[in-house]
């Protein structure tokens, strides 16, 4: 469970916006866990309930505030389990589709 819009304190000065894409069982649980230890993100952050795999999830990260032009850090958790892809993208015109 990642929990860096907890933790990192440098985000509040930074404007940051963190979005989180997983499924609603997932979403649910993590949002009942940092609920029930009172935890505040030092930045805006946006849950989105959406499967990775199907059609239609980048629509509903742009419904919470996505702005495919903006300059975007992703960091993607693959299914390998200690395989972690950190990637800078500008995003202009965008790559990203579903």
């Amino acid at each position: 469970m990642d929990t860096r819009p907890f933790r990192i304190s440098q985000l509040e000065a930074t404007g940051t916006t963190w979005f989180e894409v997983d499924f609603p069982a997932v979403t649910e649980y993590k949002n009942a866990m940092l609920a029930s230890a009172n935890a505040q993100p030092k930045c805006a952050r946006h849950c989105v309930v959406a499967n990775l795999t199907q059609k239609g999830w980048t629509a509903e990260l742009e419904k919470k505030g996505f702005d495919p032009k903006a300059p975007t850090l992703y960091l993607l958790f693959p299914t390998l389990r200690f395989f972690i892809l950190f990637l800078i993208v500008p995003f202009p015109g965008g790559w990203l589709k579903d």
